[in-house]
């Protein structure tokens, strides 16, 4: 894990910003196990501050792992509604988005059962469960 990726999963943002300081580029740089951006890995860890820095550096927004999950689909799967409130309420990600497998957020949080983020997509777009991207993940939930 490079210098960058660290101290974004550990919320060190005086750090962050000595590091984008000296070498712009490490804004984007890969971290080469699963793809993660430090934008990605600020996501992952929860990490809100960090995030809101990146972005007002101009981060790749549209990054995606190894596996076509974005900023949506991670705080979803991990259980950070704080970071996809953020995200969403600021047209800073697509509630739609698919991953390499077709899957839009709202099949991702089914899977991982997280009840609140579930709640909080369908209050603000219950338009979801009729996504017509669905091929053969038909979504359908009893209210």
């Amino acid at each position: 894990m490079a210098p960058i990726h660290l101290a974004c999963s550990n919320g060190r943002l005086n750090l962050i910003q000595y590091i984008i300081e000296l070498i712009p580029s490490s804004l984007e740089l890969l971290h080469t196990k699963d793809g993660h951006t430090p934008f990605l890995i600020a996501v992952y860890f929860n990490q809100l501050e960090v995030i809101k820095y990146l972005i007002s550096k101009k981060c790749n927004l549209s990054a995606t792992d190894d596996e076509g999950s974005g900023a949506v689909h991670i705080s979803v799967e991990r259980g950070h509604l704080n970071v996809l409130k953020y995200l969403i309420d600021n047209n800073y990600c697509n509630p739609n988005a698919t991953n390499h497998q077709d899957r839009t957020p709202l099949h991702v949080v089914v899977a991982a059962e997280q009840s609140q983020i579930l709640e909080y997509l369908l209050e603000i777009k219950p338009s979801l469960l009729n996504n017509v991207q669905d091929k053969d993940y038909t979504l359908q939930i009893t209210l």
